[in-house]
């Protein structure tokens, strides 16, 4: 891993709210949370937009590899799940629906 935790890592933690590193021995567990934080942002996505998701999955992969891709970067894409291995999570975000989402409203509702 380099001298410093690349530009792009530090977006997508900042994009949730977590501090700047304390010390560089935490860049690791930054790594680790980048990814997870960057599963969060597809599964946001899977739940507000109608893309389907594989697409929003390999648009969202395809911006990290197009951004600063240095060895922090690599070290996050290498943390991240495959498609493969998180797509039934995608999908169930996609699926739930709160009650508010619900329209009760019509013939049927009396």
């Amino acid at each position: 891993m380099g001298a410093s935790i690349s530009c792009v890592v530090m977006s997508v933690l900042t994009s949730f709210g977590f501090p700047h590193l304390k010390n560089r021995n935490q860049e690791e567990d930054y790594i680790g949370l980048a990814a997870e934080c960057f599963i969060s942002g597809v599964k946001k996505r899977c739940r507000e937009e109608a893309t389907p998701i594989p697409n929003i999955y390999d648009e969202e992969i395809g911006g990290l590899r197009n951004s600063e891709c240095d060895n922090a970067v690599e070290d996050m894409i290498r943390n991240i799940p495959t498609f493969q291995a998180c797509k039934s999570s995608l999908y169930w975000n996609r699926s739930t629906t709160s009650k508010e989402d619900i329209n009760l409203e019509g013939p049927w509702s009396t």
